[in-house]
């Protein structure tokens, strides 16, 4: 039995990799919105798409909504009008409820709102 308790994590390792992973998408997200500034809009897609592929993000949460905008916005200026529009709905959705305002009026005008 002392066996398997050393070989689960410490409850002080598991509170450092669920922070590393939350610092990780940070950054990863910074990341992206860099990239959207400097105009490399394929990249960022793709990035974006990496992010989504790799289900860090919890659904419904900030992060998703603002995953979901940076994709609209790399859509958009892709000229992929319909994709946009879907992430940006989505965007929307989640971000409505929250205290994110600048963002959620970002999304609102790639809407047309």
């Amino acid at each position: 039995m002392t066996d398997l308790m050393e070989e689960l994590p410490g409850k002080n390792s598991m509170s450092r990799n669920v922070e590393g992973n939350i610092q990780n998408l940070n950054i990863k997200l910074s990341l992206v919105e860099s990239l959207l500034q400097e105009g490399d809009f394929q990249q960022a897609l793709a990035e974006i798409r990496d992010l989504e592929n790799q289900k860090v993000i919890d659904r419904f949460s900030v992060e998703e909504g603002e995953l979901s905008y940076f994709g609209a916005l790399a859509l958009d200026k892709l000229g992929k009008l319909n994709e946009a529009l879907q992430k940006a709905q989505k965007a929307y959705n989640i971000l409505r409820n929250t205290g994110k305002n600048e963002r959620l009026a970002q999304v609102q005008h790639i809407l047309g709102i």
